[in-house]
């Protein structure tokens, strides 16, 4: 069997060396309109190239025509955690290792005796995922061509995707690989004691792309001045050596009866300081931490005096941003310098980590780690917190400091917009922390004030020309960390941040990025004669989950945020927090 080919392998190596050095979790680029619709055009829409066309004789059949299945199926449902090898495609990076051990996979044993699959193919990027229906044959699973999802792109037009075999094969002579549809897309799994697993033509090991694998593939319908012709191709997500089992493992939470205290942890983060909102519930001599909003599960301690002791290998359930489980592992950490000259935190996984704890104040520290990893056993971190100091926020007055520009894309027509990427540092000039709730920024163009108007911004409830921290509107030109104008400014375009804590307004100065010359520019309110004004806001009044209880202005996933408009019209905006 022949190996990763060389360009792929040194892709993968360049990638994972650094993953390996830095425990870090290799994801797609997100952050700003820009980039997300580059990512939805040149990797979700990815045309075949000439020198990766993916398409067989069979390929060329029209296009099938089977209902998907969106509800779930009845029967018994069973939650299963996977793992298995395999490569997606990254429009930025190419080909990049999909490995994991911690994917979920949903199982249903079908009142009609087949049993149906919800979870496969979980790198193709796609918004909502079918159940893909499998017949049983004995010990074994068979899985024909059938629709698995879909994706809707920027123009609201709707992507499905069907799941199939496909074949591989590599030229020794010519030093070409081949990737296509299968001519029969129809494959089985084993299905033995409740464990699902790849067949052995799918299993081989680390390293080796077997002959025949699975993943997704779509129907490209050409146009007439198109390169390539009406088929199927596949769309760079690939996967074998696929081991999957009932999910047996539980998380922890807090009782209804736990005294829950918004709180703040101050960490260093790869050499930076860093603080973020934290929820802690005491219960008896029990205290749990609630560090990471897109997973369900708390980390649990145990306090004895003055010392609060956590275990390591905490399970914290699923994470509905990356799409695997997250565990808990307590850690030393040593900071190391990358080849680049850059810092990042090397960590080592201990038994537990001990805090010092203040009864009366509530404060806890310890010079241990935290990290919140996609691996049971394994550092590999989403997200991690180096001697955390967590502490009760006592709201003071604050002048914020200024924001940060990273970027300013020019106008084009392609994307309708030009666009200012930036962070708001949700910080007072002296580093202290201010909560987001009470933070807000003002968009200058042209050294003045702009105002968004219902009419552009989708979403919007009235014109503002001030915007709560980490507001986004419904027509993508508004995320968290950019704000997109609908025509080219002529000489700046700059942001600026406020405070709202203790009931007094502070600003930050106005940041400019200069069009002419790219520079950074910093200038005092004061000196565009703008002190004075009075913004038209939005204000953000508290963050809800689904069942109306209050939760942590920094909370992940689907939350509802209660806001007041400049006329005292209150309004509920749904929203999805990442």
């Amino acid at each position: 069997m022949k190996q990763i080919s060389i360009v792929i392998a040194a892709l993968l190596l360049s990638v994972m060396s650094a993953s390996a050095q830095q425990n870090t979790k290799m994801v797609s680029l997100k952050g700003s309109a820009r980039q997300a619709m580059n990512t939805a055009g040149k990797q979700r829409q990815m045309l075949p190239k000439s020198d990766n066309r993916m398409m067989s004789v069979a390929a060329k059949a029209p296009k099938k025509t089977i209902e998907p299945i969106e509800e779930q199926p009845a029967g018994t449902e069973y939650e299963y955690i996977m793992a298995y090898g395999g490569l997606y495609y990254n429009w930025l990076y190419g080909y990049l290792d999909a490995t994991t051990d911690a994917a979920q996979l949903k199982v249903v044993e079908g009142v009609d005796g087949k049993v149906y699959l919800q979870g496969l193919c979980s790198n193709a990027g796609l918004d909502t995922y079918y159940w893909v229906q499998a017949e049983k044959e004995g010990d074994k699973l068979l899985i024909k061509n059938q629709p698995i999802g879909y994706y809707t792109d920027q123009y609201g037009d709707k992507h499905e995707y069907y799941i199939a075999a496909i074949d591989y094969s590599y030229d020794e002579e010519a030093g070409t690989e081949s990737i296509v549809a299968s001519e029969n897309a129809d494959f089985y799994f084993n299905y033995v004691d409740g464990k699902i697993t790849s067949t052995d033509d799918m299993m081989f090991e680390a390293g080796d792309i077997p002959s025949r694998f699975f993943g997704s593939i779509y129907w490209y319908d050409a146009e007439d001045d198109d390169d390539y012709e009406s088929g199927w191709y596949t769309s760079g997500d690939y996967y074998w050596n696929l081991s999957a089992e009932e999910l047996t493992e539980t998380y922890s939470e807090p009782s209804e009866t736990a005294e829950i205290t918004d709180m703040i942890v101050k960490y260093m983060d790869n050499g930076a300081k860093k603080t973020e909102e934290v929820m802690v519930a005491f219960d008896g001599n029990d205290v749990y931490l609630y560090m990471y909003g897109y997973v369900p599960g708390w980390i649990k301690g145990t306090i004895d005096g003055n010392k609060i002791t956590v275990k390591n290998g905490q399970f914290l359930g699923y994470d509905t941003n990356y799409h695997t489980y997250e565990w808990a592992h307590t850690a030393t950490a040593e900071q190391q310098e990358d080849e680049d000259g850059s810092l990042y935190d090397y960590g080592t996984i201990v038994d537990e980590i001990v805090f010092d704890y203040n009864a009366d104040t509530k404060e806890m520290t310890t010079d241990g780690a935290l990290y919140i990893d996609a691996k049971k056993n394994e550092i590999y971190y989403v997200v991690h917190f180096v001697e955390p100091t967590i502490y009760v926020y006592e709201e003071v007055a604050a002048t914020p400091a200024d924001p940060t520009i990273s970027k300013f894309w020019d106008y084009e027509d392609y994307y309708g917009s030009a666009e200012l990427d930036f962070t708001l540092n949700n910080v007072d000039v002296d580093g202290n922390y201010i909560k987001r709730d009470l933070m807000s920024y003002r968009i200058y163009v042209d050294d003045e004030l702009f105002e968004a108007t219902e009419d552009d911004y989708e979403g919007l409830v009235e014109p503002m020309t001030e915007f709560p921290y980490g507001f986004a509107d419904d027509s993508g030109f508004i995320g968290r960390t950019y704000f997109c104008l609908l025509f080219q400014p002529s000489k700046n375009a700059g942001i600026q941040a406020v405070s709202r804590a203790a009931g007094e307004e502070r600003h930050s100065n106005i940041v400019f990025y200069d069009l002419e010359t790219g520079e950074i520019q910093t200038v005092a309110e004061d000196q565009l004669g703008i002190n004075n004004m009075t913004s038209k806001t939005t204000k953000l009044l508290g963050t809800y989950d689904l069942q109306g209880r209050r939760v942590s202005d920094s909370a992940k996933g689907m939350v509802i945020k209660r806001m007041t408009t400049a006329d005292g019209t209150m309004k509920n905006v749904k929203v999805v927090r990442k």
